[in-house]
């Protein structure tokens, strides 16, 4: 058997082999989907879809790689026959170490600049320039011209009646909306992806925020009108702080079928219930609502949450501290609680506590927000986007090859390795999120000290 040293420096003479070639920067965009998928305990096989669909690269070039990986001595290429997917099968090495060392012997430089500059000829007497960034994605691509037909050119061919928007928002300054890059968000990436937006006429500018925390800051410091998905407690408490009302578009769904909170234990910990955790430490998001949801489900358990260390943890950090053995439980959200699963060292408590059976089940956990004042000014757009949005939660709802194509469209890279364990996401078109319904959670939330003041009533 080839030892992995071997194995790195022939991936690494390949890299080094035509530095700048579309087929070496095909082979390293490979590589860094490999090297960056962790399995949880031992080789596992790769899924060519997700492959593709991570990478950007078309099917007979993954494939192509695949077999130039399998001719290296790196494993085997399984062709799915009667329904079962295509897969790589790594051999008894860690094919994403293999995959770390091989790029880290190939000098960066070898990529070039990160942007290269295209020559397009638009007309015969006008030209045009683009620079691009060297790894672009399909995916990127398509979303990149779909930018550009929402752009309002004047003179412009009139769009077939099929396609023409629906009134004249085209016309209209570009509507700013605002996208956590979490699984939550997945309405929003269909619609982009789909051109949902487009379709109803609106042109919009779409902002990517990192988590929802600095989106909703965004929105109520007024830099964006509109923006999600974002967890009640966050937009009810900024709504409580601010002063800006706000309205609930789409909303995303919790239950015991499309968990969200996940309460996971330390597989040798021994811990077999909530009563368990006496004496015990269980890292948690840092935010109020995770602290007062635990001391929720602490106390129903009969157990005083005075005897629980609790440690706070952010997405980032909780894979580190549970193979560092440094907490015996977690309870978060994703990408953190998927991730940690994905280590093998954490499995969910069973029962799993649902934070709905403690507080309103099914709960109603986040949702896409926009500002009554955006609603007032402009309720043709407003009205437009919650269209568009009802069409993204249909489409997600029964295309899960879209979904998965959207996550891996948008996801941070880090985070694209996680999109075949991710757990089914329930989501409501903007009707089925009732004021009375909202005002019974606010109430709830403020009942559990998770908000400090009640949330205004009324239209939602």
């Amino acid at each position: 058997m080839e030892s992995e040293d071997t194995l790195a420096s022939r991936l690494g003479d390949r890299l080094l082999a035509r530095p700048g070639a579309r087929a070496t920067l095909a082979l390293r965009r490979l590589l860094e989907w490999v090297a960056a998928d962790e399995p949880a305990s031992g080789p596992r096989d790769l899924d060519v879809l997700l492959a593709i669909e991570a990478t950007g690269l078309g099917r007979s070039r993954v494939l192509h790689l695949f077999r130039d990986l399998e001719s290296i001595g790196c494993g085997r290429l399984v062709v799915g026959r009667r329904g079962h997917r295509s897969r790589f099968r790594p051999g008894p090495h860690d094919l994403g170490r293999v995959a770390r060392r091989a790029l880290a012997g190939a000098p960066a430089a070898d990529r070039g600049s990160s942007l290269i500059t295209h020559s397009y000829r638009l007309r015969p007497d006008q030209s045009v320039e683009l620079s691009l960034p060297r790894d672009l994605t399909a995916a990127e691509a398509d979303r990149l011209a779909s930018f550009v037909r929402t752009l309002p050119f004047s003179g412009a061919p009139e769009a077939p009646a099929s396609s023409r928007p629906r009134s004249d928002l085209h016309q209209e300054d570009a509507l700013v909306i605002g996208m956590s890059l979490l699984r939550i968000s997945i309405p929003v990436m269909v619609a982009i992806d789909q051109g949902l937006f487009r379709r109803e006429g609106l042109r919009v500018e779409v902002r990517s925020f990192e988590t929802a925390q600095p989106l909703m800051d965004a929105i109520v410091a007024g830099e964006v009108s509109a923006g999600g998905f974002i967890a009640f407690p966050i937009s009810m408490a900024a709504e409580l702080r601010s002063g800006v009302r706000l309205r609930h578009a789409g909303v995303m769904m919790e239950d015991d079928a499309h968990p969200v909170s996940r309460f996971l234990v330390r597989a040798d910990a021994g811990i077999t219930g909530l009563a368990d955790l006496v004496g015990r430490r269980v890292g948690i998001l840092p935010t109020v609502a995770y602290r007062g949801w635990l001391d929720l489900l602490l106390r129903s358990s009969g157990v005083d949450p005075s005897t629980v260390e609790v440690v706070e943890l952010g997405p980032q950090d909780t894979v580190a501290a549970v193979r560092a053995r440094a907490v015996d439980a977690v309870f978060t959200n994703d990408p953190a609680a998927t991730a940690a699963l994905a280590t093998g060292e954490v499995v969910p408590l069973d029962p799993e506590p649902r934070v709905g059976k403690a507080v309103v089940d099914p709960l109603p956990f986040g949702s896409f927000v926009l500002t009554d004042e955006l609603v007032r000014r402009r309720p043709r757009a407003a009205s437009a986007v919650v269209r568009a949005l009802d069409a993204a939660i249909e489409a997600a709802s029964r295309d899960a090859a879209q979904v998965r194509a959207s996550l891996a469209a948008h996801l941070p890279r880090a985070q694209r390795r996680l999109i075949r364990l991710y757990p089914p996401a329930s989501y409501g078109k903007a009707a089925t999120l009732s004021a009375s319904a909202l005002s019974t959670l606010g109430r709830r939330y403020r009942e559990l000290q998770i908000l400090d003041g009640p949330v205004a009533e009324g239209d939602r």
